[in-house]
């Protein structure tokens, strides 16, 4: 579906106003993602116990979750772009930066070097290839991230929602 222009479109509407529910439904599908394959680490290392391992609490395994390697990044090309961009332009602030951009800041700058292209084709590289180093979500995170993912289960997906992600 081709977006009108900011001459086409309602006096009314913002020009950004598609942009935002773009950005929304994208947010929406990764977290989901990302929920799920979250779900989907905690039940193996549930089902993974043996009696040698002894019990384990439910914060051990959340944390035990959230230190496991990710399937992947669960974040889009463009914004992933920019966020690298940024840390790596300025190091100064690349020492404090989140953990899952200086992984991925770090990871294309050696694919780029290794392989002698530019950036972003490093960046696509590095996405498409996925397994990142973990989930990048603390104890918290990964206790929110399993109560979306159930309340996602429980709940019927609405037509609106399916048609945006079968889209893309």
């Amino acid at each position: 579906m081709k977006r009108p222009t900011h001459q086409q479109q309602d006096p009314g509407t913002p020009r950004h106003a598609g942009k935002a529910e773009e950005v929304r439904v994208c947010q929406d599908r990764y977290t989901a993602e990302r929920d799920a394959a979250v779900a989907k680490t905690y039940r193996r290392l549930i089902f993974s116990r043996t009696k040698q391992d002894g019990h384990r609490s439910y914060d051990e395994l959340l944390e035990e979750v959230a230190r496991s390697p990710a399937p992947g990044y669960y974040v889009s090309y463009s914004y992933a772009l920019r966020k690298v961009k940024e840390a790596i332009n300025k190091p100064e602030t690349a020492n404090g930066c989140h953990g899952k951009w200086a992984e991925l800041s770090q990871r294309s700058t050696e694919e780029a070097e290794r392989a002698g292209i530019g950036i972003d084709k490093a960046l696509s590289r590095v996405l498409a290839s996925g397994r990142a180093g973990s989930f990048f979500l603390g104890k918290w995170g990964v206790k929110r991230a399993l109560q979306n993912h159930r309340k996602r289960m429980r709940r019927p997906p609405s037509a609106d929602r399916t048609a945006a992600w079968n889209q893309e």
